[in-house]
């Protein structure tokens, strides 16, 4: 499973995360693997485990944080490269996948 992620109860966004291919797959159209590896069980435990936030693609990072003066910093972050890692070991914060290759941004945001 993916890392236990630290919640604070108050806020209703959270992230960036960075997921992998699969999950962001998932996220965008709900499509999940074919094969019988258990990513598609991966995936979704990785997006239930986070109630009552829910797995959205997309987020900002520090540098292009939306501030008073600058609402909109976040578009910033297209131009600059900051959406995708084109190739990464890192683990996938949702399913919590090892497996190398590209890593997306991600955010939780709280419902209800």
């Amino acid at each position: 499973m993916g890392t236990d992620l630290i919640i604070d109860s108050d806020a209703r966004v959270l992230g960036p995360y960075w997921v992998c291919t699969d999950c962001i797959m998932f996220l965008a159209n709900g499509d999940l693997p074919a094969d019988d590896s258990g990513a598609a069980s991966a995936i979704v435990a990785g997006c239930e485990r986070e109630d009552p936030y829910r797995w959205v693609c997309g987020g900002t990072c520090e540098e292009h944080a939306p501030t008073e003066e600058n609402p909109r910093a976040w578009e910033a972050c297209s131009d600059a490269g900051c959406d995708d890692m084109d190739f990464s070991w890192r683990t996938c914060d949702c399913c919590g996948s090892k497996l190398g290759g590209s890593r997306h941004k991600a955010s939780l945001i709280k419902v209800g």
